[in-house]
């Protein structure tokens, strides 16, 4: 149990550290929150700053996601008296969703972070890696043919968990408990978004348009 409050925690602070707000010290000191849609995300950041910020904050958010599932379940706290007893894929999936809620609700930016994308894309790319791909395919094709990346942001965690539901719906298939909790929060963060497409005030994008320019 201790094990799993420290890596839990320790995931919380890592995941706290938002790409948008920790590097805007290197461009001026800008806070992104005070711009564009408000949202401290890659699509702000490469809307309101840019290609190499949007870029940079993509990669920061993405990568912790990544790191912390990827090295934090199986870290060994012997040094700290701690025994490393808890199952691997349980400490994954609690981790994982521990970094999603540190972006979205950082204690080191007053609580006030992204809405968990990027992050929770780098948590399944390490614990499914055999749905990524398509996963991500069908988050682009959706922004292609609706031009809302809201949109497409929370349908993909969705049609993960309906797909690892219709494969295996169990309460002990834990990948689907995760990636069910993951389109919950998700859906939670982007819920000025789901309104205003409700209201028909959302704003499309043009991802490829805006690279290009």
């Amino acid at each position: 149990m201790v094990e799993i409050i420290f890596k839990v925690i320790f995931a919380y602070f890592i995941g706290s550290i938002v790409g948008a707000l920790f590097i805007s010290r290197f461009f001026g000191g800008v806070d992104i929150r005070e711009q564009g849609s408000g949202n401290a995300g890659a699509t702000n950041a490469l809307l309101t700053q840019g290609k190499l910020f949007g870029l940079l904050v993509l990669i920061i958010d993405f990568s912790k996601g990544i790191f912390v599932c990827f090295f934090l379940p199986s870290f060994n706290l012997g040094f700290l008296g701690i025994s490393t007893l808890v199952d691997q894929d349980i400490l994954l999936y609690l981790v994982g969703f521990s970094t999603i809620v540190g972006h979205i609700w950082p204690i080191w930016y007053g609580f006030r972070g992204g809405k968990g994308g990027a992050t929770a894309a780098g948590v399944l790319f390490v614990s499914a890696p055999v749905i990524f791909a398509p996963i991500i395919a069908m988050w682009l094709f959706i922004i292609l043919i609706t031009g809302f990346v809201g949109l497409a942001t929370v349908s993909a965690p969705i049609i993960a968990a309906i797909y690892l539901a219709l494969e295996n719906f169990s309460l002990d298939n834990h990948l689907f408990i995760l990636t069910l909790a993951i389109s919950i929060l998700i859906a939670y963060s982007h819920r000025s978004n789901i309104s205003r497409m409700m209201s028909g005030e959302e704003r499309k994008v043009s991802i490829i348009k805006k690279i290009n320019t």
